[in-house]
């Protein structure tokens, strides 16, 4: 699990830093580079693989690595400056130098990471990032120059004198409050951004790592350049120090979830009630749940990202995500056993109507007249929202400019337009349960005639007619009606082909107008998947975005045999 992982990580890097500690007194390994150099350059690659495996976030898992990569920097700059200078003061002075680069980037990366949490992968920074950053660069630039103007260090005794005689200037303590500053910044805002009551409880112990560090640098390196010895041997080094501090804040942020990480997330899914596989895209299984079925290849199509397919009692889904496939699965027995009782309940009440009839002319005519009345009730209900629309769209058209009339006018034509052929198909339906595919297209031509009118490029076309399905018509005209209503304001044209050959199916092509956003545009694409999922009537749905900004919809609509639970 994730606690393992970190709790892994972090016995690694406490006995990769205490070796370090210890090995400090051994002679060097190399004329350039001791044993305890080489255990802090190893912990900080290892702290690098480490986060790439856990933190999930890139913007957040770059920041955190370049973290890392400066106190790396840190350790080859002290190997150049006490080992490769040539003997050149100058060169061991920029070496010196150097030195604040990584420990002035460093903070800044820490507290960027900090301002990561919660923000979404394309999230931009925000003003505080940029103004910290032109700050380190300013901080930066003010030290590489000392020599011209000593505000970082002043020599007293001549600047060839630099690393024995020297005085700390106004730019060191800017930078020395610059550094620790955006450490403790860094947890305040991890700490505000955090909504885990148990990281909040334990968010002192990132700052104890932090305490604990600045009181090591006063004891060795408060008044000195030079490390104060134990038992005549020198245990730590300044950048020794340092590196542990960065290290050992971020880690433990990371530990009690202050900065979110990510690991065995595997084995939740395994372990989840969801029936669900992940496969990449030659079809080998990644991720699975136990109790996932074997998925149906069938489902993935070139060229298509969502597909939903019904077999039996069993609706199976398909969807693209990056990298491969994931496919799950829905059980929706009980509901098709409930549209059976339904059904057959219907069917019964159909009969005793008919018997009820033949006995009794006047109360068969009282039961048309009944059935008459809750028919148009329904019909008045299922219109009632586009009712509601045209009546809203009629007062706030008064007193509006001829242009807005106009608009306002064309929308109420189209609702209405709407309305009557839904009534129409409704009663259609009443007297017969199977229709011609002819109907749908007489009712989406006129819809799509006021349609043009508002500038929308649209037509239908009947590929063949044929008798299908009542319902299936009337949930065909909703669902075009559904689309259409969604995509006001955003679409550029709309096209439908009908085809009743073997069953009812409708393809739809629809294009994206220029002046519509891009997330706006995905907003529209997940309503009409959202469709595929609370729609009950089709036998398979897919949803294809194509090149040139346009959707294609491919839906097939289950007969009423179908409907009763049979295999599609």
């Amino acid at each position: 699990m994730q606690w393992t992982e970190n709790k892994k990580t972090l016995t690694i890097l406490i006995i990769l830093y205490i070796g370090g500690v210890l090995l400090r007194p051994l002679p060097s390994v190399t004329p350039f580079l001791s044993f305890s150099v080489l255990v802090y350059c190893t912990a900080c690659l290892y702290w690098i693989f480490s986060l790439n495996r856990r933190i999930i976030d890139r913007r957040q898992n770059a920041c955190l690595v370049s973290t890392a990569s400066m106190l790396l920097l840190l350790h080859g700059l002290q190997i150049l400056k006490y080992h490769f200078t040539g003997g050149s003061p100058l060169i061991a002075r920029y070496l010196w130098y150097s030195y604040y680069i990584p420990m002035t980037l460093a903070p800044l990366f820490t507290v960027l990471a900090a301002l990561r949490i919660g923000r979404r992968g394309k999230d931009p920074a925000g003003r505080r990032a940029l103004f910290l950053t032109i700050l380190a660069g300013v901080l930066i630039l003010g030290i590489m120059t000392n020599d011209l103007h000593q505000l970082m260090f002043s020599f007293p005794a001549g600047i060839e004198a630099f690393f024995s005689t020297y005085e700390r200037g106004i730019l060191f303590y800017l930078q020395t409050l610059y550094a620790y500053g955006l450490l403790l910044i860094s947890c305040i805002v991890a700490i505000q951004k955090c909504s885990a009551a148990w990281a909040k409880k334990h968010a002192h112990l990132p700052l104890i790592c932090v305490v604990i560090g600045i009181a090591l640098l006063f004891v060795f390196y408060g008044s000195t350049s030079g490390g104060r010895k134990i038992f005549g041997h020198e245990f730590f080094t300044f950048q020794m120090i340092w590196n542990a501090m960065f290290v050992f804040f971020l880690e433990t942020c990371i530990q009690v979830g202050l900065i979110p990480s990510n690991n065995g997330y595997e084995q939740i899914f395994e372990h989840a009630s969801i029936r669900a596989q992940i496969t990449d895209l030659g079809g080998n299984v990644v991720y699975v749940s136990k109790d996932a079925a074997e998925p149906d290849r069938k489902l993935v199509k070139d060229g298509e990202n969502f597909t939903a397919l019904l077999k039996g009692t069993t609706r199976h889904f398909c969807m693209r995500i990056p990298g491969g496939y994931i496919f799950w699965q829905e059980d929706i027995g009980k509901q098709l056993a409930i549209n059976n009782e339904l059904y057959e309940a219907g069917e019964k009440l159909r009969e005793e109507n008919a018997l009820l009839m033949q006995e009794n002319d006047l109360k068969a005519e009282q039961m048309r007249i009944e059935t008459s009345n809750r028919l148009y009730d329904g019909i008045a209900k299922r219109v009632r929202p586009q009712i509601l629309a045209v009546e809203k769209l009629l007062q706030a058209a008064e007193g509006t400019s001829d242009a807005d009339f106009s608009r306002m006018l064309t929308r109420c034509a189209m609702l209405l337009a709407y309305i009557k052929r839904t009534a129409n198909l409704e009663l259609i339906s009443e007297l017969t349960d199977r229709i011609k595919a002819g109907d749908l297209k007489l009712a989406v031509k006129e819809s799509m005639e006021y349609a043009a009118l508002s500038g929308l490029t649209c037509d239908v076309l009947l590929v063949s007619d044929g008798i299908v399905d009542a319902g299936s018509v009337c949930g065909a005209y909703d669902l075009f009606e559904e689309i259409r209503e969604a995509g006001v304001g955003l679409i550029d044209a709309f096209m439908m082909w009908i085809d009743a050959k073997e069953g009812l199916r409708i393809r739809m092509e629809i294009a994206r107008k220029r002046s519509t956003g891009e997330g706006v545009w995905k907003d529209f694409i997940a309503r009409i998947r959202d469709l595929a999922l609370r729609k009950a009537g089709y036998k398979a749905f897919s949803v294809n975005e194509g090149e040139d900004d346009e959707l294609v919809l491919n839906v097939s609509f289950a007969g009423a045999g179908e409907r009763k639970g049979g295999v599609v």
